[in-house]
């Protein structure tokens, strides 16, 4: 087989080899017990993408490594390849299927440095204990984020 029967279509993923063998068409088909054609192109594609077929969302400094990507891996590019980057759970509800500091996309887990987007849920008193103030405190402090706040 030479290197270009061995190079796989950019659409499909199939080699020449595989292509002449199978008799298949150029599309991707999903299923289990039933096989469903989801996408179908008119030709194969085999040339490198260019810069402007490219989806948008990927850094200048990584296009050159998505070149032969697989037009169906493009929504699984690496975050730090992206402009979107890593995106961690901001929300209640995002919080619900998601762990906290770890982001949605690839899972990669957020340092202790960072703090994750706090929505402010809990406080302590910044100022001097209530005893001795004879009063609740008005100046309050984030547990999460040290985030100092007036509450009356």
């Amino acid at each position: 087989m030479s290197s270009e029967d061995a190079r796989r279509c950019l659409h499909c993923d199939q080699t020449k080899e595989e292509i002449r063998k199978n008799e298949t068409i150029c599309g991707i088909v999903s299923g289990y017990e039933y096989q469903e054609l989801i996408e179908e192109w008119p030709k194969h594609r085999w040339a490198d993408w260019k810069d402007h077929e490219l989806p948008p969302i990927i850094r200048t400094e990584f296009r050159h490594l998505h070149r032969r990507t697989q037009v169906t891996q493009f929504e699984w590019l690496p975050c730090e390849h992206t402009t979107i980057g890593h995106k961690y759970p901001e929300t209640i509800e995002d919080l619900e299927y998601f762990d906290a500091g770890r982001c949605i996309f690839c899972g990669h887990k957020q340092s202790k440095e960072l703090v994750p987007w706090c929505p402010h849920v809990s406080y302590s008193g910044a100022e001097r204990p209530v005893e001795e103030m004879g009063r609740m405190p008005v100046l309050w402090s984030c547990d999460s984020c040290g985030h100092l706040e007036v509450i009356q």
